[in-house]
């Protein structure tokens, strides 16, 4: 009887290290969302299954997985440099990365310490050429679900802007109507035609601004003049990126006027500033809550981050006695938590408005049944109307009496059948909350890309129309919260 050779028993258990990231927490559950419980407990089962030993967890919380630059990755990849662990465990390699380039050179820096990559739901072997094939595939496959979120993002806007629907807050002189279309605002509106007239004519922009302040009440800067100069929304456009496109809305300004407007700020064209630069998410859409007016970024390096200042009260502070200095980023998770707290109520909306929309479209069909049966008849009507007067059975005087009646119920008729063609149905709350959890899923914290940060910014104007921020009270004290967010509705 031949003996088979028993494997070697290791005297140790390999170490074992999870990574765990949420692009974004706040209070979201349900079957899809994997929360960070979820992925250290299911981690921690392959582990003990595989026989390891769990002896560090590293987390990124709010953290989307497009960036590399992320400090729970950074510790666990520092971990295995140091040779404290053996085995990186993630609950899938989405967790890892969802940009694949990066996702592979990590996991090929990784390995080369001497530390393996596992999934605690795939099966990835990345000894052989097949797993890694495997590990690459499923990395293409994360990162082309968050490029096609954002595909569908940038989709919603473009399709928005070539209808001449203006995305977003609306601007300075605009109101949105209950058809959220933009109409002039009737105080404001006047404010900023004459703005351009004057500046048109040769006055200055810090002029203007006083000129506004001190008329409709509100603090504003020269540099918010500069910029609602700039803007091609005022001729009727509707502006994306560098294009524009035709907007329903009306014009504020005439073509000659917008032409001077423009040659002159060219003329005094100057190296931009900071401020006219979307340098966070929230950037224009913040206010104080005390006195209305704009909220800017300050870095201090002493508090070693981003922190908000009132304007008004910089300049005019018998006006406004300022909010402190909130730190950005705690209102910007302020903001972001809402928005979650908003996606459940427009889930909770959405079975209620889906049942409207069906009564409401079933009146449409209706009557639209009810309008084509009557021109059917009129139609017919008058086809007897003409038989007759051939057969010399009416007059001509009688005959013109009948049809002109007849034409003007036809003309009636198809009127409102036309009424009935076009009638909209109102957004559905379901897809205003799928594009909120879309928004919240790429969102990126501490994004430092221009682009994505006006990417953030941009999207996020879909729903928050602005954020204000109350003055801080005494510790202890009982207040409602401290932010609040107004919504695009």
């Amino acid at each position: 009887m031949t003996r088979r050779r028993l494997a070697a028993v290791p005297d140790t258990q390999r170490r074992g290290g999870l990574y765990v990231r949420v692009s974004a927490v706040m209070g979201r559950g349900g079957e899809d969302f994997l929360s960070p419980s979820i992925q250290i407990d299911t981690m921690r089962t392959a582990a003990a299954r595989a026989g390891h030993q769990v002896v560090e967890v590293w987390e990124d919380i709010d953290v989307s997985g497009r960036s590399m630059n992320r400090p729970g990755l950074h510790a666990a990849v520092d971990a295995a440099r140091a040779g404290r662990i053996d085995v990186l465990w993630v609950h899938d390699l989405s967790r890892l990365a969802r940009n694949a380039a990066g996702g592979l050179t990590e996991l090929a820096a990784i390995e080369k310490m001497g530390v393996d990559v596992l999934s605690a739901t795939e099966t990835v072997d990345r000894s052989t050429s097949s797993g890694r094939l495997t590990a690459g595939v499923l990395l293409l496959l994360a990162e082309h679900y968050s490029d096609l979120v954002g595909d569908r993002w940038r989709g919603v806007i473009e399709a928005n802007a070539r209808r001449g629907v203006w995305h977003g807050q609306p601007p300075r002189g605009y109101l949105r109507s209950a058809s959220r279309t933009l109409i002039e605002d009737p105080v404001a509106g006047p404010v900023w035609r004459e703005v351009f007239r004057r500046y048109a004519a040769g006055d200055g922009l810090r002029p203007l601004a006083s000129y506004v302040t001190a008329t409709l009440g509100t603090v504003v800067q020269a540099q918010t003049v500069s910029r609602t100069l700039h803007s091609p929304a005022y001729l009727g456009l509707v502006v994306l990126g560098e294009r524009t496109f035709p907007g329903r809305h009306p014009a504020l300004v005439d073509q000659p006027t917008w032409d001077r407007v423009q040659a002159r700020l060219t003329a005094n064209a100057t190296v931009p500033s900071r401020t006219k630069q979307a340098v966070h998410s929230l950037a224009g859409l913040l206010r104080c809550g005390g006195c209305g007016g704009p909220l800017h970024k300050r870095r201090r390096a002493s508090r070693g981050g981003d922190f908000l200042f009132c304007s008004t009260a910089a300049v005019a502070p018998d006006r406004c006695a300022g909010i402190g200095t909130p730190s950005l980023p705690s209102v910007e998770r302020s903001v972001l938590e809402q928005l979650h707290e908003r996606v459940a109520h427009l889930r909770d909306m959405s079975a209620s408005q889906a049942a409207l929309d069906l009564a409401r479209q079933s009146r449409v069909e209706a009557d639209a049944r009810a309008v084509a049966d009557e021109l059917g008849r009129v139609e017919q009507q008058l086809g007897v109307l003409g038989r007759k007067l051939a057969e010399g059975v009416l007059s001509d005087t009688a005959y013109r009496a009948a049809s002109n009646s007849l034409e003007t119920s036809l003309s009636r008729l198809r009127a409102r059948a036309q009424e009935l063609v076009v009638v909209e149905v109102a957004p559905s709350p379901q897809d205003a909350a799928s594009l909120a959890e879309a928004l919240l899923e790429l969102w990126q914290v501490d994004a430092t890309d221009p682009e994505a940060t006006a990417f953030q910014n941009r999207a996020l104007r879909t729903h928050v129309r602005a954020v204000r921020v109350a003055p801080a009270v005494r510790p202890g004290s009982r207040r409602p919260r401290r932010i609040t967010v107004d919504w695009v509705t």
